[in-house]
């Protein structure tokens, strides 16, 4: 069971030039990882005790972030699209 399976998620997608779509997304653990899933893409990956990136998301995949919320019980996941000139 993972631990953070009873978070709130708050998404925010933020897409230029398309129509927004719906996206599934969800907390799953695999081993010691935690991960943030949307549409079956691993996006985020929680830093492990003891590292730098302890209580941070580390973004997996360009454009997507994830941040913890200020209550502690959710999670706020954000994608802009990335501009390519």
């Amino acid at each position: 069971m993972c631990a953070l399976s009873g978070l709130t998620i708050q998404s925010e997608f933020v897409l230029t030039g398309a129509a927004m779509a719906a996206m599934q997304v969800s907390i799953e653990c695999e081993g010691g990882d935690i991960f943030v899933i949307a549409d079956g893409v691993k996006i985020a990956k929680l830093g492990h005790p003891g590292t730098p990136q302890a209580k941070t998301w580390v973004s997996l995949e360009p454009g997507w972030t994830v941040r913890e919320c200020d209550d502690g019980e959710s999670i706020e996941v954000e994608y802009k699209r990335q501009r390519m000139h």
